[in-house]
């Protein structure tokens, strides 16, 4: 895979992930890692436009990563390439990027990973201007944090709902709290303020609004993957809250506060409830140092926009061009759980 110049370290993470109306075809891949590339699945009318797409991702943590190798997979096997230009959380950069990628004239179609869904419109509406196609990709392009394509210029997009996420943690939380009363929660928000993380907290807090034995006590920013901020966060809770039962958040870097807890003889009191699905995050479910998890798929995610955006440069109708991210794994609305975490296989 290409890389742009100037490519920082990726600090956001971001569940086949979540579920829905996938086709059959995609749904039964759900849990396969290289399901994405299995198949071009873009050998249409237009065939012989180049493959060459840029990937404008947010950051360029493991889950981005993952993403990118899905795109890669998708392209390679349609014949042609991804380059990827990374934004490190910052959209007036990733719209600098955006320019570039369009004036360098080298670029059929781009792969957006918004880091401000509102901010990508001006990239959408360029792009389109120049004759390039543009897919979103894990976050919407448009004014709304929404599945439904809300820009004409965007071909396609297949993104997390973060409400709905939400809302999937609410109700592994309520499970979580069950004989519990009251049920002491901490939610541990990434970014607060970041529209992801803010309608993720919308949808916990609309689910459990229904059990009134569960209550938020206290929330705690602490970013993605930094573990020190999650453990201090936790050992501040549980001096103000000795009766705290839950932790949840809407990221999946929970190893600083379960190891805490294990130390502090706490394991059958406190439960932790994390977001993404990823390696670490699943075998924590699997050893029972953590209640659940949402899963998150990039590879797959990413497989299947890149499908979608290679059939958009290539003249062919989209059959589905939204699609919730959630939609492409049977444990989207149930989330993993020691259960069913054994058949589940992480994605990053």
């Amino acid at each position: 895979m290409k890389r742009s110049k100037g490519r920082g370290l990726h600090t956001w993470w971001l569940v086949c992930a979540g579920v829905a109306t996938m086709s059959l075809a995609v749904a039964a891949c759900g849990n396969n890692e290289d399901s994405s590339a299995a198949s071009s699945g873009t050998g249409g009318k237009g065939s012989k436009v180049p493959v060459s797409i840029a990937l404008l991702a947010s950051t360029a943590a493991s889950y981005s990563q993952a993403e990118n190798k899905g795109a890669e997979a998708v392209a390679k096997a349609a014949g042609g390439s991804v380059t990827v230009f990374t934004a490190d959380l910052d959209p007036q950069k990733q719209m600098t990027q955006c320019k570039d990628a369009i004036a360098s004239g080298k670029y059929k179609g781009i792969l957006i990973e918004a880091v401000s869904s509102a901010a990508a419109v001006p990239c959408a509406k360029l792009a389109a201007a120049a004759g390039i196609k543009v897919v979103g990709l894990s976050n919407p392009i448009g004014p709304k944090l929404q599945v439904p394509i809300q820009v004409p210029e965007v071909s396609g997009q297949v993104v997390q709902d973060h409400d709905k996420v939400g809302r999937t943690a609410g109700r592994m939380v309520k499970d979580a709290c069950k004989g519990k009363d009251p049920c002491q929660v901490v939610f541990m928000i990434a970014v607060p303020g970041f529209p992801p993380s803010e309608s993720y907290k919308a949808g916990l807090n609309e689910e459990i609004k229904s059990a009134p034995n569960i209550k938020i006590v206290q929330t705690y920013p602490t970013g993605y993957g930094d573990l020190s901020k999650a453990k201090a966060a936790l050992q501040d809770a549980l001096v103000k809250y000795p009766k705290l039962s839950v932790v949840t958040s809407d990221a999946d870097w929970l190893g600083g506060a379960e190891q805490l807890v294990k130390d502090e003889g706490l394991t059958d009191q406190v439960r932790f409830i994390g977001t993404g699905g990823s390696k670490v995050g699943t075998d924590a479910v699997r050893s029972g140092a953590q209640y659940g998890d949402i899963p998150y798929l990039p590879r797959t995610t990413a497989g299947v926009a890149t499908k979608m955006l290679i059939k958009a440069m290539r003249g062919e109708k989209l059959d589905e061009p939204a699609i919730d991210a959630l939609t492409l794994s049977p444990f989207g609305r149930t989330g993993i759980v020691k259960k069913n975490a054994e058949t589940f296989k992480a994605q990053w």
